[in-house]
């Protein structure tokens, strides 16, 4: 695995302390994160719209459900909300309808609360936001610092959520 490197954030510690985990967006790292450029190999989930304290409680709740196995991570932005990664194991087979395969593997996992998930997450080109690292927001004059993507739960062995039944279904219509 190596580190990517964009213009949207940069490492502020070892590779192995931050993204070193085999669930990642498997591609070219490109400064215009095109989606043909990256295999999708986890989902990214994340909510803007609720207080953190409501994040955590949801994702709490996920944890220790049903599929509490199949998260890799949960890292908080350092600014506004918790992005959770899935990672799935049809990566290539999901590819051309990634949006759907996004929503309803949301709704197993998030339950009623999937609708309050950030629909722009469902987007292959979607960079994921690793913990250790530090995000740098643009605006039109300046870069400011935006704060520290922290880890808030971490599993190296978590197993890959099974979509093949949902393909096989989705390629039957």
């Amino acid at each position: 695995l190596s580190l990517c490197v964009d213009i949207y954030s940069r490492p502020v510690t070892e590779l192995e302390t931050g993204t070193n985990y085999p669930y990642l967006v498997n591609g070219t790292c490109t400064d215009s994160r095109k989606a043909e450029n990256v295999t999708p190999r986890v989902f990214v989930y994340e909510m803007d719209g609720e207080t953190k304290e409501k994040q955590e409680e949801i994702i709490n709740n996920i944890l220790n459900g049903e599929y509490k196995d199949n998260i890799a991570s949960v890292t908080w932005s350092g600014n506004k909300s918790y992005h959770v990664l899935v990672p799935h194991n049809c990566n290539k087979e999901i590819k051309e309808n990634y949006k759907y395969y996004w929503e309803e593997t949301a709704k197993k996992i998030y339950g009623n609360d999937w609708i309050k998930l950030d629909k722009a997450c469902a987007s292959i080109g979607r960079l994921t936001r690793c913990f250790n690292m530090e995000r740098e927001k643009n605006t039109r004059d300046d870069i400011y610092f935006e704060g520290i993507q922290e880890k808030y739960y971490l599993n190296q062995n978590a197993e890959a959520i099974d979509l093949t039944d949902l393909v096989n279904k989705k390629e039957k219509e």
